[in-house]
């Protein structure tokens, strides 16, 4: 999947990604817990949550991201 002009990475990715975000509905997840768990680098992490903020798998609300109420 193409998540930026630069980047495109695989559907896994995106669907662990969309998972992990899921999983804390109240206490949200930091990009450095993303990357961690993805086992990734801040240079894919970052583009990643901005991705699914933007397509309303997440939302940002100061570092953290939690999933939109509508994709739960």
């Amino acid at each position: 999947m193409r998540i930026s002009p630069e980047l495109v990475v695989s559907g896994d990715i995106v669907a662990r990604a969309t998972e992990l975000v899921r999983a804390h509905p109240t206490d949200g997840v930091t990009i450095s817990a993303l990357r961690e768990r993805l086992g990734t680098s801040r240079k894919y992490a970052v583009p990643l949550a901005e991705w699914m903020d933007a397509n309303g798998i997440s939302r940002r609300v100061g570092d953290l991201r939690f999933p939109r109420e509508d994709a739960l």
